[in-house]
């Protein structure tokens, strides 16, 4: 009876039954739902095929150069080019053979809003490039021309970085960490032996910087103390506070004339993430 008195109280408020059930459903259709990205493996497998095709494309333009700075910026290019193939293979492989990402493969969350970002900037980057392209391409020779192709060197090493990240976001690639080889020990004249080269400073700064790598230039004085022609080869490592080797440069087969003192100049990529390690500096040399 108490159950009639309610439901008579109701009607006399004039609150239809049939509302309050449709605001329910209603609640019910706006509750959001958090999909996981699902990576197509086709998609991989064409993204994959579309970097190695500007691999063979880069590696054919640095077969094009001899030295200088338009063959180096074609380097860096390709080795851009290749860390974002090895990035693509380690995820392709990882679908393919079912291993957990969150386990045995270094990866991370997609992020189609920044996919979506990167892919704007890519486009514009590529109309730039192109008319960069068309620019150089009115030259045949001379000072003008190389700067011209300067400027589409760089721009095309700006869209493969561009290219990475956009990859990186759009299927949760995880950035391989790379442990820098051991270097080797400084040859120590034995007792006795005089000493022939003397390492008088070295230095190094950040000069360019980017989320994939940065790019220390360094400078490596070195003295010859004898009175012949000695060449040597030069390691420049790159320490952190406790002084273990974060990663290192090595130049090979250097000459000073005798008693010649001389700066050699580079510069090394290291990745983003453990440059931040990089606190000192250090030079070594070994006479051959």
């Amino acid at each position: 009876m108490h159950v009639t008195e309610i439901t008579e109280q109701i009607i006399e408020k004039e609150v239809p039954v049939t509302v309050q059930v449709t605001s329910v459903v209603e609640v019910e259709k706006e509750v959001p739902v958090t999909v996981t990205p699902i990576v197509d493996l086709g998609d991989l497998h064409s993204e994959l095929e579309a970097v190695r095709v500007e691999i063979a494309a880069a590696e054919e333009k640095d077969s094009m150069f001899s030295g200088g700075l338009i063959k180096s910026l074609i380097a860096v290019r390709i080795e851009i080019l290749k860390t974002t193939e090895a990035l693509l293979e380690q995820r392709t492989q990882a679908l393919e053979s079912g291993a957990k990402l969150t386990v045995e493969v270094k990866a991370s969350e997609p992020d189609p809003n920044r996919a979506s970002a990167l892919a704007e900037e890519i486009a514009v980057q590529r109309e730039e490039l192109k008319a960069a392209g068309a620019d150089a391409a009115q030259y045949s020779g001379g000072l003008v021309q190389a700067m011209k192709l300067t400027t589409v060197a760089t721009q095309e090493q700006t869209l493969a970085m561009l290219e990475q990240e956009y990859l990186i976001a759009k299927y949760g690639l995880g950035f391989p960490v790379i442990k820098p080889p051991i270097p080797e020990q400084e040859e120590i004249p034995q007792v006795g032996q005089a000493k022939t080269l003397e390492v008088v400073d070295v230095d190094a700064r950040i000069t360019e910087s980017n989320p994939t790598w940065e790019k220390f230039a360094w400078k490596l004085t070195v003295k010859n103390l004898t009175s012949s022609s000695v060449g040597f080869d030069a390691i420049i490592e790159f320490l952190d506070d406790d002084g273990f080797v974060v990663d290192d440069a090595r130049e090979y087969g250097l000459l000073l004339g005798p008693e010649e003192e001389q700066t050699f100049t580079g510069y090394i990529l290291i990745d983003a993430s453990v440059s931040n390690n990089v606190s000192q500096i250090q030079g070594k040399v070994r006479a051959k």
